[in-house]
Protein backbone atom coordinates (compact mmCIF):
# COMPACT_ATOMS: atom_id res chain seq x y z
CA UNK A 1 0.00 0.00 0.00
CA UNK A 2 1.36 3.42 -0.96
CA UNK A 3 0.79 6.80 0.66
CA UNK A 4 -1.58 8.97 -1.36
CA UNK A 5 -1.62 12.76 -1.52
CA UNK A 6 -4.50 12.64 0.99
CA UNK A 7 -2.36 10.62 3.44
CA UNK A 8 0.54 13.04 3.05
CA UNK A 9 -1.75 16.04 3.64
CA UNK A 10 -3.18 14.50 6.82
CA UNK A 11 0.25 13.58 8.17
CA UNK A 12 1.55 17.10 7.40
CA UNK A 13 -1.47 18.59 9.19
CA UNK A 14 -0.53 16.65 12.34
CA UNK A 15 3.09 17.69 11.90
CA UNK A 16 2.23 21.35 11.66
CA UNK A 17 0.24 21.04 14.88
CA UNK A 18 2.82 19.30 17.08
CA UNK A 19 6.01 19.12 15.02
CA UNK A 20 9.15 18.59 17.08
CA UNK A 21 11.99 20.86 16.08
CA UNK A 22 14.44 18.03 15.18
CA UNK A 23 12.00 16.18 12.94
CA UNK A 24 11.53 16.58 9.20
CA UNK A 25 8.82 15.08 7.04
CA UNK A 26 8.75 13.55 3.54
CA UNK A 27 10.75 15.46 0.93
CA UNK A 28 11.63 18.23 3.43
CA UNK A 29 14.45 16.07 4.83
CA UNK A 30 17.73 17.83 3.94
CA UNK A 31 19.89 15.74 1.57
CA UNK A 32 22.91 15.58 3.90
CA UNK A 33 20.80 14.48 6.89
CA UNK A 34 19.02 11.91 4.72
CA UNK A 35 22.35 10.44 3.50
CA UNK A 36 23.80 10.32 7.03
CA UNK A 37 20.69 8.67 8.45
CA UNK A 38 20.44 6.20 5.57
CA UNK A 39 24.10 5.19 6.00
CA UNK A 40 23.77 4.96 9.79
CA UNK A 41 20.43 3.16 10.22
CA UNK A 42 18.36 3.21 7.03
CA UNK A 43 20.19 0.64 4.92
CA UNK A 44 17.44 -1.98 5.28
CA UNK A 45 14.56 0.19 4.10
CA UNK A 46 12.79 -1.81 1.40
CA UNK A 47 12.01 -0.44 -2.07
CA UNK A 48 8.23 -0.38 -1.48
CA UNK A 49 8.60 1.22 1.96
CA UNK A 50 8.01 4.97 2.14
CA UNK A 51 9.77 7.27 4.59
CA UNK A 52 7.29 9.46 6.43
CA UNK A 53 9.69 11.40 8.62
CA UNK A 54 13.16 11.53 10.14
CA UNK A 55 13.80 12.25 13.80
CA UNK A 56 17.36 13.54 14.30
CA UNK A 57 18.53 12.82 17.86
CA UNK A 58 22.05 14.16 17.48
CA UNK A 59 23.26 17.19 19.37
CA UNK A 60 24.73 18.92 16.31
CA UNK A 61 22.19 17.84 13.67
CA UNK A 62 24.10 15.20 11.72
CA UNK A 63 21.19 12.69 11.86
CA UNK A 64 23.56 9.77 12.51
CA UNK A 65 21.43 8.87 15.55
CA UNK A 66 17.64 8.95 15.53
CA UNK A 67 15.03 7.15 13.49
CA UNK A 68 13.06 7.00 10.27
CA UNK A 69 9.33 6.38 10.58
CA UNK A 70 8.21 4.52 7.47
CA UNK A 71 5.07 2.84 6.20
CA UNK A 72 6.41 -0.47 7.58
CA UNK A 73 8.01 0.44 10.91
CA UNK A 74 10.77 2.31 12.68
CA UNK A 75 14.37 2.14 11.42
CA UNK A 76 16.61 3.70 14.00
CA UNK A 77 19.85 3.98 15.87
CA UNK A 78 19.81 5.12 19.48
CA UNK A 79 22.94 6.92 20.70
CA UNK A 80 25.92 4.52 21.00
CA UNK A 81 23.76 1.56 19.91
CA UNK A 82 23.55 -0.60 16.80
CA UNK A 83 20.98 0.11 14.07
CA UNK A 84 17.62 -1.58 14.55
CA UNK A 85 14.26 -2.10 12.91
CA UNK A 86 10.95 -2.36 14.76
CA UNK A 87 7.99 -3.54 12.71
CA UNK A 88 4.71 -1.89 13.73
CA UNK A 89 3.16 -5.33 14.37
CA UNK A 90 5.73 -5.84 17.18
CA UNK A 91 4.97 -2.59 19.03
CA UNK A 92 2.89 -2.75 22.19
CA UNK A 93 3.19 0.90 23.26
CA UNK A 94 5.22 4.09 22.97
CA UNK A 95 5.90 6.35 25.95
CA UNK A 96 8.18 9.19 27.00
CA UNK A 97 10.29 8.80 30.13
CA UNK A 98 13.43 10.57 31.36
CA UNK A 99 14.17 12.32 28.04
CA UNK A 100 13.77 9.10 26.07
CA UNK A 101 11.15 7.75 23.71
CA UNK A 102 10.52 4.19 24.89
CA UNK A 103 9.13 1.66 22.40
CA UNK A 104 7.91 -1.45 24.21
CA UNK A 105 7.35 -4.53 22.08
CA UNK A 106 4.97 -7.45 22.55
CA UNK A 107 7.93 -9.82 23.13
CA UNK A 108 8.98 -7.69 26.18
CA UNK A 109 11.88 -6.01 24.36
CA UNK A 110 12.27 -2.29 24.97
CA UNK A 111 14.03 0.20 22.75
CA UNK A 112 14.97 3.63 24.06
CA UNK A 113 15.72 6.61 21.84
CA UNK A 114 17.34 9.46 23.81
CA UNK A 115 15.94 12.81 22.74
CA UNK A 116 18.95 15.13 22.55
CA UNK A 117 16.90 18.30 22.51
CA UNK A 118 14.62 17.19 25.36
CA UNK A 119 11.65 17.60 23.03
CA UNK A 120 8.67 15.71 24.42
CA UNK A 121 6.64 16.48 21.30
CA UNK A 122 8.41 13.59 19.54
CA UNK A 123 6.32 11.00 21.42
CA UNK A 124 2.87 12.34 20.44
CA UNK A 125 4.08 12.72 16.85
CA UNK A 126 5.19 9.08 16.76
CA UNK A 127 2.05 7.75 18.45
CA UNK A 128 -0.28 9.81 16.26
CA UNK A 129 1.53 8.67 13.12
CA UNK A 130 1.19 5.03 14.20
CA UNK A 131 -2.50 5.56 15.01
CA UNK A 132 -3.08 7.19 11.61
CA UNK A 133 -1.29 4.40 9.71
CA UNK A 134 -3.35 1.81 11.60
CA UNK A 135 -6.61 3.67 10.86
CA UNK A 136 -5.72 3.88 7.16
CA UNK A 137 -4.93 0.14 6.91
CA UNK A 138 -1.12 0.24 6.74
CA UNK A 139 -0.92 -1.63 10.05
CA UNK A 140 -3.03 -4.59 11.05
CA UNK A 141 -3.56 -5.76 14.58
CA UNK A 142 -3.76 -3.85 17.79
CA UNK A 143 -1.10 -1.42 19.01
CA UNK A 144 -1.43 0.60 22.18
CA UNK A 145 0.18 3.75 20.84
CA UNK A 146 -1.59 6.47 22.73
CA UNK A 147 0.23 8.84 25.03
CA UNK A 148 -2.01 7.35 27.73
CA UNK A 149 0.30 4.31 27.84
CA UNK A 150 1.52 5.07 31.33
CA UNK A 151 2.14 2.73 34.22
CA UNK A 152 -0.67 2.35 36.79
CA UNK A 153 1.31 4.47 39.22
CA UNK A 154 1.72 7.28 36.70
CA UNK A 155 -1.86 7.18 35.47
CA UNK A 156 -3.13 7.59 39.02
CA UNK A 157 -1.16 10.85 39.22
CA UNK A 158 -2.27 12.11 35.79
CA UNK A 159 -5.55 13.88 35.24
CA UNK A 160 -4.59 17.10 33.48
CA UNK A 161 -4.91 16.86 29.65
CA UNK A 162 -3.20 19.44 27.44
CA UNK A 163 -5.64 21.41 25.31
CA UNK A 164 -2.90 21.86 22.68
CA UNK A 165 -1.76 18.30 21.99
CA UNK A 166 -4.08 16.15 24.14
CA UNK A 167 -1.24 14.56 26.12
CA UNK A 168 -1.78 13.53 29.77
CA UNK A 169 0.13 15.53 32.38
CA UNK A 170 0.62 15.37 36.15
CA UNK A 171 -2.19 17.03 38.09
CA UNK A 172 0.13 19.67 39.57
CA UNK A 173 1.90 20.61 36.30
CA UNK A 174 1.70 24.13 34.91
CA UNK A 175 3.03 23.32 31.42
CA UNK A 176 2.53 20.35 29.13
CA UNK A 177 5.41 17.88 29.37
CA UNK A 178 5.03 17.06 25.67
CA UNK A 179 4.52 20.37 23.85
CA UNK A 180 5.23 23.03 26.50
CA UNK A 181 1.79 24.69 26.30
CA UNK A 182 0.37 26.26 29.45
CA UNK A 183 -2.10 23.90 31.14
CA UNK A 184 -5.55 25.10 32.15
CA UNK A 185 -6.72 24.51 35.68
Amino acid sequence: MRLTDHHRTEIRRNFNRISPDSTTVFEDIPAKKFRNAQESFGQNIEADEEIIYLRDDTLFGSAKDGYFVTTRGIHGKPFLEKPLFIHYEEIQNVTFAKNKIVVACKDSKRYEFPVATGCKKATPMLTETIDYLRKEGFISGSIDSSTDSLSNQQSAQVDNRCSGCGAPNPARGNFCEYCGSALRR
